[in-house]
């Protein structure tokens, strides 16, 4: 973990463990995270865990709660929120290492940084990342740029 401020090296001694319901090792993985993950992917699916069993049957006893069930609902609101607002976040992130790339070639032409920063689908901005990445030059990603918006 880092300090956006100043860069410096924190030493929380924390730790962060990413996990993803579309990972092709479970083999190297637990078969309880294994069980969870897949509730997490596929939620009410019946489990052979006995974790993931009870954690459904309480998620349900709540939703049966009217009170609990308004702030279930605010709790999805909130993190379906909080997932744009990564999202928004890596792309800019992205669009940032685009220009890098970029300003290694020199001053980025104006009409280039708004095309970059006013891009928000992930599949062109990778596009663009890989153009600029295997540019020679600034006037040859102009050109890979002119070839990919004649496709």
């Amino acid at each position: 973990m880092t300090c956006k401020e100043n860069g410096e090296i924190l030493q929380d001694g924390s730790q962060t463990i990413l996990l993803s319901t579309k990972g092709e090792n479970s083999e190297n993985v637990p078969e309880e995270l294994v069980a969870f993950q897949e509730y997490v992917a596929h939620p009410g699916a019946s489990s052979p865990d006995d974790y993931t069993r009870l954690l459904d049957d309480k998620i349900v006893a709540i939703k049966r709660n009217w009170v609990w069930e308004a702030r279930y609902m605010l709790f999805e609101e909130m993190m379906r929120d909080e997932r744009e607002e990564g999202r928004k976040e890596g792309l800019e992130e992205f669009k940032n290492s685009i220009l890098s790339l970029l300003q290694d070639f020199g001053e980025v032409p104006e009409d280039i940084q708004l095309l970059i920063m006013n891009e928000d689908e992930g599949s062109n901005l990778k596009e663009l990342n890989r153009m600029a990445a295997r540019a020679e030059s600034l006037d040859d990603f102009r050109s890979r740029l002119e070839k990919w918006n004649d496709k």
